[in-house]
């Protein structure tokens, strides 16, 4: 075969100074889409965490294609039919396109921009070479954007690194897509979470034929995919990225009759999960169809504590300084939290069956993840917490967010997370128009009280019959 010359791309330059590359492999179609990434909606903005990308476009290699009666088109690779198997190819085709796509991240890298701010992507053909490519090179990236496209497994399978399984990857695909059919996607991402993929975030688009639509766009630009590719890039220069830190632990109290809802309660500082069973266990009979969630926060050091080390879903310095919190151990805690949403759903339970909730640093972190998740969830248990890192969470909230009934309890004789402190949460949630905000005040300091989990039982009945 003869060698083939470098490749061509269009590079789209970033707007403020160059802090990360996003590159597409595809064809000049795809500059559209790149251009509207380019361009995220504004209440992601502070979400990317010094993400301003350029896109570089590559432009497909011109070889003959045996599909088209051997005419030469741009294509990353030969095919033989539409659609076609795996087995059929010329792979050294597809490592001839490896080569080359590596090469620009080398070359990238070799310009200042470190390896872990460089995303790569593609759509259809290009989707199966950012594949093999992100997937066995030595660089450990930002993350791989997959659309409409396919795994060649058996082709790359033996060369598959290691760090690669952290990487965050988002892989939309069409139901209606007759060309890289919607059952090759969904085989592709099972493969890989049967890998050990542990960041997998597959969409559907119901109609969509062999394309790309605004749709896919907007999700691209969601809060949970930024958020995961801003976590990686944080950590991964260290092996102990927070992207992979191991899932929560927690407990259940199951339910007493068919499971139709689940309640996700987090506690505060220095709990566990077992801190909050006597009081679900109170509540649980009334509520015989939910399931109840009781995670423990991980073990680390805590700053206002001396640096003592003890359960938290994020560090805390000071209790009165709402400009330094801990954004990365918040948005790591977001992350996995959502993963416990996404089990329940993927179990079968709607989101719009689940609450979230959590008491004190737990109602800050509940509070957080129920703002920013895609999920449409049923509302949000608030109980003598705050609304943290207020500028990412305003800027970061999602549309559907507003609508979610909110349950906030506050003691007006609260020493550790002030009365005033829920007070100005839920001013912020009012006047981003919040319809359904529901705030209590009681006569008691830092704790729950049983008039408090009696106002909470009826909110929870009249949530669960709207639901």
């Amino acid at each position: 075969m003869a060698a083939r010359q470098a490749l061509k791309f269009i590079t789209i330059p970033p707007r403020t100074a160059h802090k990360s590359t996003f590159g597409v492999s595809s064809n000049n179609a795809f500059v559209e889409a790149g251009n509207l990434l380019q361009k995220p909606s504004p209440q992601y903005s502070p979400v990317l965490n010094g993400f301003s990308l350029m896109h570089s476009h590559t432009t497909q290699p011109v070889i003959p294609v045996t599909f088209n009666y051997g005419a030469t088109m741009p294509a990353w690779y030969d095919i033989k039919k539409l659609p076609y198997e795996e087995k059929e190819l010329d792979v050294s085709d597809v490592w001839t396109s490896v080569s080359q796509i590596s090469a620009i991240i080398t070359s990238e890298a070799e310009a200042g921009l470190p390896e872990n701010k460089i995303i790569l992507g593609g759509f259809s053909q290009g989707c199966a070479i950012t594949l093999a490519t992100g997937l066995t090179t030595e660089r450990k990236l930002a993350g791989l954007i997959c659309l409409s496209g396919r795994l060649l497994y058996e082709t790359i399978k033996g060369s598959i690194s290691e760090h690669s399984r952290n990487l965050p990857i988002f892989w939309g695909h069409g139901t209606a897509d007759s060309m890289v059919t919607y059952s090759c996607g969904q085989n592709a991402v099972k493969i890989l979470r049967e890998l050990s993929f542990k960041n997998i975030d597959f969409k559907t688009y119901h109609g969509l034929q062999h394309g790309v639509d605004q749709d896919e766009i907007d999700d691209l630009q969601l809060p949970s995919f930024i958020i995961s590719l801003a976590l990686y890039a944080a950590g991964s220069d260290a092996d102990t990225a927070m992207s992979v830190l191991p899932a929560l632990k927690y407990i259940i109290v199951p339910p007493r009759a068919a499971h139709t809802s689940t309640i996700i309660f987090l506690h505060g500082l220095g709990d566990t999960g077992e801190g909050w069973k006597p009081d679900v266990e109170m509540l649980a009979p009334n509520f015989p169809g939910t399931k109840w969630i009781l995670p423990h926060a991980r073990i680390i050091p805590v700053t206002i504590n001396m640096q003592m080390e003890m359960s938290a879903w994020f560090d805390i310095a000071s209790l009165t300084d709402f400009d330094n919190e801990d954004e990365k151990g918040l948005l790591s805690g977001v992350q996995a939290i959502n993963e416990i949403i996404t089990a329940e759903v993927d179990a079968g339970t709607p989101a719009n069956k689940i609450i979230l909730g959590g008491f004190s640093q737990g109602c800050a972190l509940g509070l957080l993840t129920g703002l920013t998740t895609e999920r449409k969830l049923a509302g949000l248990i608030c109980l003598s917490g705050w609304l943290p890192i207020r500028k990412t969470a305003i800027a970061s909230m999602t549309d559907h967010a507003r609508n979610l009934p909110v349950f906030w309890g506050h003691g007006t004789k609260d020493q550790v997370v002030q009365y005033n402190w829920g007070q100005q949460s839920v001013d912020i949630l009012q006047k981003s128009k919040f319809k359904d905000v529901t705030f209590k005040s009681y006569n008691m300091g830092h704790e729950p009280s049983s008039e408090e989990l009696r106002d909470l039982k009826a909110w929870l009945e009249n949530v669960f019959d709207k639901s």
